[in-house]
Order: structure tokens, then C-alpha cells, then sequence
């Protein structure tokens, strides 16, 4: 099967639990016997193709242009959009996914996060895509409202917060499956939306391990890898 998978930023150099999530799966895939078809914003300088290709049988790649990027997210809130769908929007990304549609001619497509299902909804392929959701991003932005020394962002929460939610409705409704990583975001969901939500499934995370563990170490203590500008973290 030649699988297209979606993405709002280049998933190498792998130092983020986005790029992670994504990559694992896509290893999962590889390992079925699928082939991977990347197309991706991206950010970088130089995107690092060779690296990708080591996964990755296509690799493609816009970059994204930041100040279009701040103009599309306004232009979505807006219209009652979510920002960052209009934030992670670029025309000519889209128009490059409709010709790697016309050369690869994808079985399935997947959307990893909500952030790049537009170009799924408007291309109508809906019925053969998987939305990688990982979160359920309605309730993390309550949550982020209500934490100390947020200032203004709280406000941008709030807004943000209801336009997800109304998104996430869609999706779930829309789409044959949407996966997520939390049982509890599930929950969530299927308490906050009216309508179908069968299409919600769970696929957890997973850890790496050692066979051989230090007898010596203190109990006491805690290590914590992770971005410290994401709020989930902190």
C-alpha cells in the first residue's frame, strides 16, 4: 500500500515528541511492508531530505513562508477557523500535494495532527485518510487558560480553544478514523461531542528500554526529558 503521510513541520532532525510520535508510526508502517510517501512543511535552513530518505521511500518538501503563515492564521480566526490550521495553510503546498497525489496515487493518507486536515477536506479525501489527532486539543487549551503566568495567551487560549473545539467535531464526525494517544482524551471527546464518534481510536505511546539497569541509583529523583516552552510539559 503507498500510504502519503501529512506534516506541519519536517519530521528530522527527530528532537521533538511531535517528529517522534510520527516517526514511529511511520517505522511501524515501514516494517508491514508499506511504502511511505513524506510530504511536509519545513522550517529548516536546510532540510536534512537524506536523513528522511533513511525511513521515507518519497520524500517532499515546502517551505513555509512565516509572515503568509501569521496573515492565513488571522484570516481563519477570522473566518471561525482554527489559527493554527490557517497558520500551518500554504497554498503552494497544497498545489505540490496535488501533483505528488497525481504521480504516487496514494492509497491512504495521514494527517498528522489537526493542523494539516484542510488539505485533506478540500482535496475531498476524507474517506481514505487517518487523522493522527495524538491530543485532544480543546481540553489542553482549557487547561492552559486557567495556569499561572500565561499573561495575554490566555486570552489567545480562549479563543483558540473554541475554535478547536468546533474543529474536532468535524473531524471526528467526518473521518473514518482519528487516533489519539490518551484514553482520557477519548473520554473527553465522546462527552463533548454530539454525534458519531466511533471513529475514535486509541494507539499509546511507547517507551524504549535498557536490558541492563544500574543497581545503583536514587530513588529519589526524577529525570524529565522534554521542551519546557510547551505547555503540556510544563
Amino acid at each position: 500500500m503507498n500510504i502519503c503521510i501529512l506534516t506541519p513541520r519536517f519530521p528530522f532532525p527527530q528532537y521533538g515528541g511531535d517528529a517522534l510520535r510520527i516517526n514511529e508510526i511511520a517505522r511501524h508502517l515501514k516494517q508491514q511492508g508499506h511504502k511511505l510517501i513524506l510530504v511536509s512543511l519545513s522550517d529548516e535552513k536546510v532540510t536534512p531530505v537524506e536523513q528522511a530518505h533513511e525511513l521515507y521511500d518519497r520524500v517532499y518538501f515546502i517551505n513555509r513562508n512565516r509572515i503568509r503563515s501569521l496573515f492565513m492564521g488571522a484570516m481563519h480566526f477570522i473566518t471561525g477557523r482554527p489559527i493554527q490550521c490557517g497558520y500551518y495553510y500554504s497554498s503552494a503546498y497544497k498545489e505540490h500535494l496535488q501533483k505528488v497525489i497525481e504521480k504516487e496515487k496514494p492509497d491512504l493518507y495521514i494527517s498528522h495532527l489537526l493542523r494539516m486536515v484542510p488539505y485533506l477536506s478540500e482535496l475531498h479525501l476524507e474517506e481514505k485518510s487517518i487523522i493522527e489527532m495524538t491530543d485532544a486539543l480543546s481540553k489542553t487549551y482549557i487547561l492552559s487558560s486557567k495556569a499561572e503566568g500565561v499573561g495575554l495567551l490566555k486570552y489567545v487560549y480562549i479563543l483558540e480553544q473554541r475554535l478547536i473545539a468546533k474543529y474536532e467535531k468535524f473531524v471526528t464526525t467526518h473521518f473514518p478514523k482519528v487516533v489519539l494517544v490518551s484514553q482520557a482524551d477519548i473520554d473527553y471527546l465522546k462527552n463533548n461531542i454530539k454525534g458519531d464518534t466511533s471513529s475514535l481510536t486509541l494507539h499509546s505511546n511507547g517507551v524504549g528500554y535498557i536490558e541492563d539497569i544500574s543497581t545503583s541509583y536514587d530513588v529519589d529523583k526524577i529525570c524529565f526529558l522534554g521542551n519546557m516552552r510547551s505547555m503540556q510539559n510544563q
